[in-house]
């Protein structure tokens, strides 16, 4: 019975196999072979061709094939997230093909765009899984392209150690294959690395070989990238005469080759070795060039980076206001790197659920069909073979079919059980995600301001004026340093269960005041008035409370409306002793709530739709860790707006008796 059973299962492989096709069309091959080629010198007439081939794909292999194609064309226009999305459904196709070398390839696709989108973990894990199923099938040019790929995040790592062994495993394995383009490829990545680590001298040799083998093979853009590094290895040499000389060189290939944002970051780099010269006036030519080339590309990190190198221009050429103005700029922008990254993210992850839960649903499906097949087999051969015995073979079928249930019920519940812990590990690896995010982004721009900043006070230490207005610039960007870093904290500590509380009976009315007290000076300078009503009653109410905490609750709420309120109009604080509880309310004089608003309003790293009114940063994690700690204390936040006419938050918590003077 267990031979029949195996070799069904044998034969039911075997078809499945024959009607998904064992390998592409000939004609889905001809157009992602012509895409592949026109990538090179125009991306849009290579994504054309993908969509041609997509259109005529008929076989899973045909729509593998052409996903991995669209994903990587994705990659190179900077779509990370659209191409994390489109290569996780391609391989959701490809793997139930059992094409080790295509599935290999996907592997490293998702490496690379998880590299470009700053996930070092994923990243790793994406590469090692290439690197051994190229090694299983003897693709060396794939494993030296997946080691390459890890040599170069150990290096954005700044872990040189980790770093050379892949390097060099990458530079075998690239020999080896005899692939030059592959090979052209390692050597680049390698002279990267020995800039990295100084080796200028060997750096330099290494690229000019990768430029030779392209030049051997008429690469025109891997020509163009070749001088591009060989330029910024020069400038980090200290050649920047070398450097100009080579970036000329580059940007004549990238002009006739028509790719904008290779220009567009050529320029900039040209800019950054002319003001190193002190030729500031022909660096300002060639920022100005490259933001004529950004317009159209709607790329906010190259946005950042330009407003960055803006700002270092005029500080060097000694025009501080349009240095502090620039650098406003490339805050905003990197604001908005920040904002469409998350939004992105959040699209990718929908996608890749969807993506998921289909192809679980199916292979459910087809597991339940085997097994019915399987059932429906064996009760025919128990009927034919012991018809003399019915009875017995009754009996034998019941007890068949009941270790049948009990196994698929015992797999239902792992598949459930393992669904769940899957969603939590997602959970968590978005959350770790949209921290490193935050971190990465929101703390680059302050810091960076008050690099700007302090850099100004050393050049103009007898300026009061200038002094003080620094100063306090410095002083602004250093309190939201602070803020931001206690709120990704304390939202990590709360995410994880891991926040304690130190509760002890405390007066509400006084630590109000105190509260209020810190944020006068703040009220006073946006010309509002801030006052604190206690009701009748109130004055001695007590609840049981982590002073720190409920401060930090209170202070935050109180901000928030002295943030959203005009200059001129007031914010009230109240405090009321209800039947067994105490509330305190902030109300304020903004514009209020939209209906949207109230969807996200305690949610992480969302902003509602008012806008502080006096230029204020936000991150967007004040409300959701104040609702946490107070429901945490044995409380509830609740929201009172009217769109137009304020909004007012208040919290209630337990009253408990005054302790004993």
């Amino acid at each position: 019975m267990l031979l029949r059973f195996l070799l069904f299962s044998a034969l039911v492989a075997v078809a499945d196999a024959a009607e998904s096709g064992a390998a592409a069309s000939q004609g889905v091959v001809e157009l992602v072979d012509q895409s592949r080629v026109s990538e090179v010198t125009d991306l849009g007439r290579a994504w054309e061709l993908a969509e041609q081939a997509r259109a005529i794909a008929r076989t899973p292999y045909d729509r593998a094939l052409v996903e991995l194609r669209r994903g990587a064309l994705q990659r190179r226009r900077g779509d990370y997230n659209e191409a994390m999305a489109t290569a996780r459904g391609g391989l959701a196709l490809a793997e139930p093909l059992r094409d080790d070398d295509l599935i290999a390839q996907y592997f490293h696709l998702l490496g690379h765009t998880a590299w470009s989108l700053g996930d070092f973990p994923e990243t790793l894990e994406y590469y090692r899984r290439s690197a051994a199923l190229a090694g299983k099938t003897g693709n060396s040019g794939l494993a030296a392209r997946a080691h390459t790929g890890m040599a170069g995040m150990y290096r954005d790592l700044g872990d040189k150690a980790a770093a050379l062994p892949h390097h060099e495993a990458a530079l075998r394995l690239a020999e080896k294959s005899g692939d030059r383009r592959i090979l052209a490829d390692v050597l680049n990545n390698f002279g990267n690395y020995q800039s990295f680590v100084g080796n200028y001298a060997d750096s330099m040799a290494t690229h000019r070989r990768a430029l030779a083998l392209r030049e051997e093979m008429g690469s025109q853009l891997g020509i163009a990238d070749s001088y591009f590094n060989l330029a910024a290895t020069a400038d980090m040499s200290g050649k920047p005469g070398e450097a100009l000389v080579h970036f000329a060189r580059a940007q004549k290939i990238y002009e006739t080759l028509g790719i904008a944002r290779n220009l567009a970051n050529l320029h900039h780099s040209t800019a950054e070795v002319l003001r190193g010269m002190g030729r500031f006036d022909e660096a300002l030519g060639h920022l100005r060039e490259s933001e004529k080339l950004a317009k159209p590309l709607n790329a906010h990190l190259l946005w950042a980076n330009l407003y960055e190198e803006y700002a270092l221009l005029m500080e060097a050429r000694g025009d501080f206001r349009a240095a502090v103005e620039y650098q406003k700029k490339y805050m905003a922008a990197n604001e908005e790197v920040r904002g469409e990254r998350t939004r992105k993210q959040v699209a990718a992850l929908n996608v890749r659920y969807e993506t998921e839960r289909r192809q679980h649903e199916i292979a459910l499906l087809r597991r339940d069909q085997e097994l019915k097949e399987v059932e429906l087999r064996r009760a025919h051969t128990l009927r034919y073979g012991l018809i003399g015995l019915i009875l017995v073979g009754g009996l034998a079928v019941a007890a068949i079919v009941s270790r049948q249930r009990l196994k698929l019920a015992t797999e239902r519940r792992v598949h459930d059980e393992t669904r769940a812990a899957k969603e939590a590990a997602e959970r968590a690896d978005a959350f770790k995600t949209r921290l490193v995010g935050i971190a990465s982004h929101d703390l680059k721009a302050p810091v960076a301001a008050m690099i700007v900043g302090a850099e100004s006070l050393r050049n103009e230490p007898g300026d009061p004026v200038a002094v003080a207005a620094m100063a306090q610039m410095m002083v602004g960007e250093g309190r939201r340093t602070l803020t931001l870093i206690r709120d990704l904290l304390d939202l990590a500590a709360l995410e994880n269960g891991r926040l304690e509380l130190e509760c002890m009976p405390l007066e509400i009315a006084g630590l109000v005041r105190e509260c209020l007290s810190t944020l006068e000076p703040r009220a006073q300078a946006k010309e509002q008035t801030l006052t604190c009503r206690v009701e009748p009653g109130a004055e001695h109410a007590c609840v049981s409370a982590d002073p720190a905490r409920l401060r930090q609750v209170i202070d935050n709420l109180a901000d928030n409306a002295i943030k959203f309120t005009p200059a001129g109009k007031s914010v009230e604080v109240s405090v009321t002793a209800l039947v067994g509880i105490v509330r305190v309310a902030v109300k304020d004089s903004g514009p209020g709530l939209s209906p949207e608003d109230y969807v996200k309003i305690f949610q992480p790293f969302q902003k509602l739709s008012a806008r502080p009114t006096g230029g204020e940063a936000s991150t967007g994690l004040g409300l959701s860790i104040a609702r946490e700690l107070i429901t945490l204390h044995g409380g509830q936040m609740i929201v009172d707006s009217v769109p137009g006419e304020g909004a007012t938050f208040s919290f209630e918590l337990p009253a408990v008796e005054p302790p004993e003077s």
